[in-house]
């Protein structure tokens, strides 16, 4: 009977490791982030009954339309550049979902940050490939991985709901404060008598 040997990773492997979870667990959070924040969306955009359903879909069916091509287009370009690029699209993205002013600039911004999702998946997995040589240090890191995608699509809503209460309580709309978000004071108020 042999023993059970330790799986040793290297530093590399566990920097690039940590470097490919934080985008899994940005794109797990984000599929489920809108859960609890639909009632302030409604308040605060007005959306028609079709575009709140559009708000919360597109992301999914973005990512699913969008895997396989970019799968493709990452063994073509190269798979750490098309994560990098699409790691800079998602947060491009996030920052026009964070800042819309009407139910359909945010529809674009989710769709943008689906196709930027769909990117972001095919491109970890195959670079933990890559990285991961030993077919059980592979094993290992692509169920954590997994694990990790897991609760972020877990703990999403909840995230979602401390945002939404807590943290941007100022920012919460920023359409109806749009000089302030940018950063300018707010203008004086002028009283007729």
């Amino acid at each position: 009977m042999s023993a059970i040997r330790p799986i040793r990773w290297t530093g590399a492997q566990r920097s690039s490791y940590l470097l490919l979870v934080a985008p899994g667990l940005l794109v797990a959070i984000d599929s489920s982030v809108l859960l609890l924040a639909i009632p302030s969306l409604n308040t605060a955009l007005k959306p028609t009954a079709a575009e709140s359903i559009w708000i919360n879909d597109i992301y999914g069916f973005m990512v699913a339309a969008f895997m396989i091509p970019a799968g493709r287009l990452a063994d073509r370009v190269g798979r750490k550049r098309l994560l990098l690029v699409a790691c800079g699209l998602f947060a491009g993205a996030s920052v026009a979902a964070a800042f819309s002013i009407s139910a359909t600039m945010l529809i674009v911004a989710r769709g943008t940050i689906g196709i930027a999702a769909s990117a972001i998946i095919p491109c970890c997995i195959a670079v933990i490939r890559d990285v991961f040589a030993d077919e059980r240090q592979r094993s290992v890191a692509m169920g954590m991985w997994t694990a990790f995608f897991a609760v972020g699509v877990a703990v999403g809503p909840l995230i979602g709901g401390l945002l939404l209460s807590e943290l941007l309580v100022g920012f919460r709309l920023p359409h109806r404060r749009p000089r302030r978000c940018a950063g300018h004071p707010p203008r004086p108020e002028v009283h007729s008598r």
